[in-house]
C-alpha cells in the first residue's frame, strides 16, 4: 500500500466522510487521525507535511471506514468525554450527553445545600458510571448504582477505577439490587437518566443513535416514559425527608413527569431546568 502525507489522508478521509453524509467530516478525520497517531492538533499542524506510516495509514483508512458507516466516534475510539473527564465506553453504554452534565450540575446544587456528609446517593442505570463517578469525584458521597447491562457495568468499573473514586456497582433492574441493603429513607439523592426516546422515534434518530447505541439504554416505551412512574415510587421509599430526585428528560415531556412526580404525593417543589438549546431537560423534586 503507497504511503501519504498526513495531509493528504486528512483530506481523503474527510472526502470519505462527507460522501457518506457525516456531520463535520474534516473534524471528525482530524479527530480519529489525532486518536490512532497520539498527537495534539498542534502537532499534527506542524508536520502536516509528513508521512504517514503504511501501518499507520491501514489503520486510518480502516477508521475512516467504519466511521463512514456512521459508526459513532466514540465507540471506535472507546473513550468521550463528560464534564471534563474521560470515560471509556462501548457498544453496551449509551454515549454520554452534553445534556446529563446539566442534569449532574442540577443535583451538585441541591446536594451542597444539604448540611451532613458522607452523603448517600443512588445512580438508576449508570450507564458507563458518568454520573455517579463525577457526583463522587465531586462531594463526599457513598455512591450505589445500578443496571441491568453486565458489559455497562464492567466499563463503569474501569471507568471508577481510573478516577480513584468507589463506587458500589450492582446488577439488576431500577432499584432491584439494593432492596435488601436497608437503605429505605436513608439516601439524599436519587438520579437517573433513564431511556426515554418513544419506541415509535427511532426511525426518525441519527444512524449513529439508532443502529449503534444500544436500545435498552434509550427505548422509553411507547411514550416514553416507561421508566418515570417505578423510578418515582423507588424514589419515594429510599430518599430521606428532604432528599433529592433528579431527572433528566426527552423534549415535550417535562409537564407529564412533573405531573407524575406530583401525583406520587411524596414530592414538592418540582424544578424544571432548560438545556442549551432552551428544552426543558431536568427536573428536581424535594422529598
Amino acid at each position: 500500500m503507497k504511503s501519504q502525507r498526513l495531509i493528504d489522508a486528512l483530506e481523503w478521509g474527510s472526502n470519505c466522510l462527507e460522501e457518506e453524509g457525516i456531520e463535520n467530516p474534516r473534524r471528525g478525520a482530524e479527530f480519529l487521525l489525532l486518536y490512532l497517531l497520539g498527537w495534539t492538533q498542534t502537532h499534527l499542524y506542524l508536520n502536516a507535511e509528513a508521512w504517514l506510516r503504511q501501518d499507520d495509514l491501514s489503520a486510518f483508512q480502516d477508521l475512516i471506514r467504519r466511521r463512514a458507516q456512521h459508526f459513532p466516534l466514540q465507540y471506535l475510539t472507546g473513550r468521550t468525554e463528560f464534564r471534563g473527564g474521560e470515560f471509556l465506553v462501548n457498544q453496551e453504554t449509551m454515549i454520554p450527553r452534553p445534556e446529563t452534565e446539566i442534569l449532574v450540575d442540577g443535583a451538585l446544587k441541591k446536594l451542597r445545600s444539604i448540611n451532613r456528609e458522607p452523603l448517600t446517593v443512588i445512580d438508576v442505570g449508570t450507564g458507563c458510571g458518568n454520573i455517579a463517578i463525577t457526583l463522587a469525584k465531586s462531594l463526599p458521597c457513598r455512591v450505589y448504582a445500578t443496571d441491568i447491562s453486565a458489559g455497562a457495568l464492567r466499563a463503569a468499573a474501569k471507568n471508577a477505577q481510573a478516577s480513584g473514586v468507589d463506587i458500589i456497582f450492582l446488577r439488576g433492574d431500577l432499584f432491584g439490587p439494593i432492596e435488601e441493603l436497608g437503605l429505605e429513607g436513608k439516601v439524599d439523592l436519587v438520579i437517573s437518566n433513564p431511556p426515554y426516546i418513544a419506541t415509535g422515534d427511532f426511525s426518525a434518530l441519527s444512524p449513529e443513535v439508532s443502529q449503534f447505541e444500544p436500545r435498552l439504554a434509550l427505548d422509553g416505551g411507547k411514550d416514553g416514559l416507561k421508566f418515570y412512574p417505578p423510578i418515582i415510587k423507588g424514589a419515594a421509599r429510599y430518599l430521606k425527608a428532604s432528599g433529592y430526585l433528579a431527572l433528566e428528560m426527552g423534549a415535550g415531556q417535562a409537564e407529564k413527569v412533573k405531573k407524575l412526580i406530583l401525583e406520587n404525593g411524596h414530592f414538592q417543589y418540582p424544578e424544571i431546568i432548560k438545556d442549551y438549546s432552551g428544552i426543558d431537560r431536568v427536573i428536581i423534586a424535594e422529598k
